[in-house]
C-alpha cells in the first residue's frame, strides 16, 4: 500500500504494524509506533494506541524479565501512562481498561499499598463492577503474605 492509500487505511495499517510488533515480541518497534500514532491528533487511533503502548511496557515487564521474574522497573513505565488516559475525560472508552491494568501493575509494583487498597474497595457500596476481581487479588495477596510472614502487612491504617 502506497501513500496514496486514504489516510484512514495508511492509520490502520500502521496500527496492525504496531500490533504485529507487539504480538511479534519486538516491543521497542512496538513501542515506537504506537507512540507515533498516540501522538498524531488526527488518528482514529489515538486512544487505543495510548493504551497499547502502556500494554506494550507490561507485556515486555512480564516476557523479558530474569529468571522468569517480573522486570519491575519496565512495569513500573506503565504505570503513569495509564493514570494519563484514566484522568483524561477524551479516553472516556479506554478508562475501564486502563483501571484494570493499572490495578495488575499496583499488584504486582506496590502489594502491601495495594492490599490496604483493596480492603477498602471491596466493602464499598457501589463496588459491584470490580468486586469479583477486587476479591480475588485481595485473597491472592493475602494468601502471598500468609506464606511469607517476613512482609506481612500491618492493618493499623485500614481501621
Amino acid at each position: 500500500m502506497g501513500n496514496d492509500a486514504p489516510a484512514p487505511v495508511r492509520a490502520e495499517r500502521t496500527y496492525q504494524i504496531a500490533a504485529a510488533n507487539f504480538y511479534a515480541e519486538k516491543f521497542d518497534d512496538a513501542l515506537r509506533i504506537f507512540e507515533q500514532i498516540g501522538n498524531d491528533k488526527s488518528s482514529a487511533w489515538r486512544a487505543s494506541a495510548q493504551y497499547m503502548a502502556a500494554r506494550t511496557f507490561i507485556r515486555k515487564a512480564t516476557l523479558t524479565g530474569v529468571d522468569n521474574q517480573i522486570d519491575k522497573t519496565t512495569l513500573a513505565l506503565a504505570e503513569p501512562r495509564l493514570k494519563k488516559i484514566i484522568d483524561d475525560p477524551g479516553q472516556k472508552a479506554m478508562q475501564p481498561s486502563a483501571r484494570r491494568l493499572l490495578s495488575y501493575v499496583r499488584f504486582r509494583l506496590n502489594p502491601e499499598e495495594r492490599l490496604h487498597e483493596l480492603a477498602q474497595a471491596v466493602i464499598q457500596k457501589n463496588s459491584g463492577q470490580t468486586l469479583n476481581q477486587d476479591l480475588y487479588d485481595y485473597t491472592a495477596l493475602i494468601d502471598k503474605f500468609e506464606t511469607d510472614t517476613d512482609s506481612a502487612p500491618t492493618f493499623e491504617h485500614c481501621r
